[in-house]
């Protein structure tokens, strides 16, 4: 897989496995370049264009909250070619002085820490584990791994 943005190019580097800490992407690792930023106050709903740039910049609320990933068909529309086992990586940062917690959109598994401390940054594996099967009505799947985090 290519480094350019949403251009799917064969690339012997990027289309074999590929792990971190343990997880395994049989598929190709899919980058894009832009971060995201949210500002919501108080807790959101990231979109699919968010939540598949390499980071999300977080700012905005003034307490404790909770941020909802997209659903598992929003995220795999989003990535153009994704097969079952591509993965990518992705940062959040949260820029406040208050503790978010990722609450899983429907057909996404969070696996690992969740929680994402004060001024802290937490590093994601974002993989695909099944496509949608319209013959058994099976919905798509992704999981979405805890892998690192550091503080600002």
């Amino acid at each position: 897989m290519s480094k350019y943005v949403g251009v799917a190019v064969a690339d012997p580097v990027f289309d074999s496995v590929t792990a971190l800490n343990g997880i395994v992407s049989a598929g190709p690792v899919l980058m894009r370049s832009t971060p995201a930023a949210v500002s919501t106050v108080g807790n959101a709903t990231y979109t699919a264009a968010q939540f598949v740039a390499p980071a999300i910049i977080r700012t905005g609320p003034t307490g404790a909250y909770s941020d909802t990933t997209p659903t598992a068909a929003q995220i795999i529309q989003a990535l153009p070619g994704a097969v079952v086992g591509s993965g990518y990586y992705m940062t959040i940062v949260n820029t406040v002085a208050f503790a978010a917690t990722i609450v899983a959109g429907t057909g996404v598994t969070l696996s690992g820490t969740t929680a994402i401390a004060a001024s802290s940054a937490r590093d994601y594996m974002v993989y695909v584990t099944a496509l949608a099967n319209p013959a058994t009505g099976a919905g798509p799947t992704v999981t979405m791994q805890g892998v690192s985090a550091g503080t600002l």
